[in-house]
């Protein structure tokens, strides 16, 4: 089990969080995706990955927010305007975010991400352009094994061997998995979330077992997150499961979710099995009249 952490050097300056966590094997994607809502103020924000031996590599997404997408992402409709070269997502609740990308360059610190926010000003008022800022960017080399176990199924039977068990455990600021001294220093100065989500993206013939009894799922449209996702053509459908919680320090997110295995090997067996049934039902009507004709030789001469 692993935790990320979130931090800001001043309480409270962090309204939202969002992550994605994409794990598709029919279209190669396995990813995180992260979302930051804040306010436009002045502070650093850290973001502490699981131990990992690679360097996070980073893609800043703000330059998807065209079309369709900024409506995908929020799940609602989003209005875009710019001013003084700043775009700004207005939502129909009538709140204002200046989109803000990330130095993609800078921000990397070993196993962590140091974010500085700079407050947006009007050229002409001097005036925050907005209350809020929105950041989205994507660790295109996340570990996804830090956050999902694989279980293969110790049955014997025929159907087990075709079947496997996922368990997505995603945890944020989870104290109980960090060393007391960074623990503590995160219940003093680490901010109370309005809202944390976590959406799971994954391929749509996987069956949901278990998760939070408030998750919801929506099916991803391929004519808008192609796009997004820099795909030319999907081989799979995608559903994404939603899950958040609220007012909170910390969040743990559990789904377990079964799917059919497809390898090679899992075919050839399949094939040879189905193979072996024909054989034996092809030559079954023989086999049984010669066992006939044997009984019936042994009961007639005795």
């Amino acid at each position: 089990m692993n935790t990320l952490t979130v931090t800001a050097d001043k309480k409270n300056y962090i309204k939202q969080l969002h992550f994605n966590l994409w794990d598709s094997k029919k279209n190669n994607l396995h990813f995180l995706d992260i979302g930051i809502l804040c306010k436009n103020e002045n502070f650093n924000i850290e973001i502490k990955l699981p131990k990992t031996e690679r360097l996070p590599a980073l893609i800043d997404l703000t330059s998807k927010f065209k079309d369709n997408i900024p409506n995908a992402i929020f799940n609602a409709s989003v209005d875009i305007e710019e001013k003084n070269k700043v775009k700004i997502l207005k939502l129909e609740n009538n709140e204002r975010y200046c989109l803000s990308p990330i130095d993609t360059s800078k921000c990397i610190n070993k196993d962590k991400l140091d974010i500085s926010v700079e407050k947006l000003l009007d050229s002409k008022t001097n005036a925050p352009i907005a209350e809020w800022r929105y950041y989205r960017f994507r660790i295109t080399n996340f570990d996804l094994s830090k956050a999902i176990v694989e279980v293969d199924s110790k049955s014997k039977s025929f159907e087990s061997s075709f079947t496997a068990c996922k368990v997505v455990d995603f945890r944020i600021n989870d104290s109980k998995l960090l060393p007391v001294l960074e623990a503590q220093k995160i219940a003093s100065s680490a901010d109370k979330f309005e809202k944390i989500h976590f959406l799971y993206i994954t391929d749509i013939n996987e069956d949901i077992q278990l998760a939070d009894v408030n998750y919801t799922s929506r099916f991803l449209e391929r004519e808008i997150w192609n796009d997004y996702l820099d795909l030319d053509e999907q081989k799979l459908d995608m559903i994404a499961y939603h899950l958040r919680q609220k007012d909170t320090l910390s969040a743990n997110f559990l789904i377990k979710c079964n799917y059919t295995k497809t390898s090679i090997g899992h075919l050839i067996v399949y094939a040879l099995i189905v193979i072996a049934l024909a054989l034996i039902a092809n030559h079954l009507p023989t086999l049984l009249k010669e066992i006939f004709i044997f009984l019936k030789s042994i009961f007639v001469k005795g």
